[in-house]
């Protein structure tokens, strides 16, 4: 089960309140319409329907990068995915081109999570 979804776009500065490591931004050619970042009426950053199709970087059990967070006692599991334009630029250049999208992607872990842990932890008092 999807518990929470960050995604974070990196234009001229990071977006979505998730503090991560400084992203080097070359003047490299801009991304493809099919993977540029999308904007609402309001100017907010909308999420991309098939992020999923994009290029996979990494996976992370319990990552957290806000210090001010609190500690809820249960885990996370967390997948990276980048725009597929920006991500041959890397390989190519070294450096994140300007509009590179990252996703961050957040599921809770946990007993209350699956199905049939799920069964035995209501019986057992630990979810509710």
């Amino acid at each position: 089960m999807l518990r929470g979804l960050v995604w974070v776009g990196v234009a001229l500065g990071l977006a979505g309140g998730v503090a991560v490591a400084p992203v080097r931004v070359a003047a490299a050619p801009a991304a493809a319409a099919a993977d540029a970042p999308a904007y609402d009426a309001d100017g907010n950053m909308k999420l991309p329907e098939n992020y999923r199709e994009w290029v996979y970087l990494t996976s992370g059990l319990d990552m957290n990068y806000n210090t001010a967070a609190p500690v809820t006692g249960r885990s996370t599991f967390d997948n990276v995915f980048v725009n597929p334009t920006s991500y041959r630029v890397f390989l190519a250049t070294g450096t994140w081109p300007d509009k590179t999208t990252f996703i961050l992607e957040i599921r809770g872990a946990g007993p209350c999570l699956d199905r049939q842990a799920r069964a035995v932890a209501r019986r057992d008092g630990e979810c509710d």
